[in-house]
């Protein structure tokens, strides 16, 4: 999971801000456009929710940069719901990259 922005580019939608959430069994991809990083909860839990009930799936591990606002509200929500356990990663800039290259297993 990476939350980024402000881009350079504005989406369809207008925003300049993304959530980006990858599967990393299916290797599928979302991504939720947002107006402010603060807004990326909702989002989010809408998501985990449509995965959960819809999918009928449950999502067993969380792994992120550290971000700590968002890292915080999802931490509670899963706790609260006692849905699954949560693991942050504090990736450094490199090897985060790697990560996303592929270069670091899993």
């Amino acid at each position: 999971m990476d939350l980024f922005g402000p881009s350079r580019t504005m989406s369809f939608g207008g925003n300049y801000y993304a959530l980006v959430i990858v599967d990393d069994f299916s290797k599928y991809t979302w991504t939720l456009f947002i107006t402010h990083k603060s807004d990326a909860f909702q989002p989010f839990r809408k998501l985990a929710k449509v995965i959960q009930n819809k999918k009928n799936l449950k999502i067993a591990s969380i792994r992120s940069d550290h971000g700590v606002n968002l890292k915080t509200k999802i931490l509670n929500y899963f706790v609260m719901n006692m849905v699954l356990s949560i693991i942050f990663l504090h990736l450094e800039p490199l090897n985060k990259m790697e990560l996303l290259r592929g270069k670091i297993g899993h």
